[in-house]
């Protein structure tokens, strides 16, 4: 019998047909009712990179449509330029959303997400 770590509340959860507590779900395998391997993984969400890469696209889209929030007006001229600071920090801030949205939608935001691959 494997060792529980204390720090982990024993919770049940059912997979196909098979019982198991949190501390027997991290990083498990299980043999199925068919003779299968079913291996049991923590779910996780990367979000750096989705944060890296939305900023990255959201930073090209605002660059090649240039929308009024990213254009500064001279005063003299009243010539509308791109604004860089504003570019970065739009695309920023739009990027936060996306990956916000991604989290929650992914279901990443539960601490009890796991996934399951059956292996012949």
């Amino acid at each position: 019998m494997k060792k529980m770590n204390a720090s982990v509340t024993p919770q049940k959860y059912t997979l196909d047909n098979l019982t198991a507590t949190t501390a027997q779900v991290k990083n498990a395998q299980f043999t199925g009712p068919h003779g299968e391997k079913v291996v049991v993984e923590k779910k996780k969400f990367n979000g750096l990179a989705w944060l890296i890469i939305s900023a990255l696209v959201v930073g090209l889209l605002l660059f090649i449509f240039r929308p009024s929030l990213v254009l500064s007006t001279n005063q003299v001229t009243g010539e509308q330029t791109l604004d860089w600071g504003k570019l970065i920090l739009w695309s920023l801030v739009f990027a936060l959303g996306i990956t916000l949205i991604v989290w929650l939608i992914t279901g990443a935001g539960s601490m009890n997400v796991f996934e399951t691959k059956v292996q012949a």
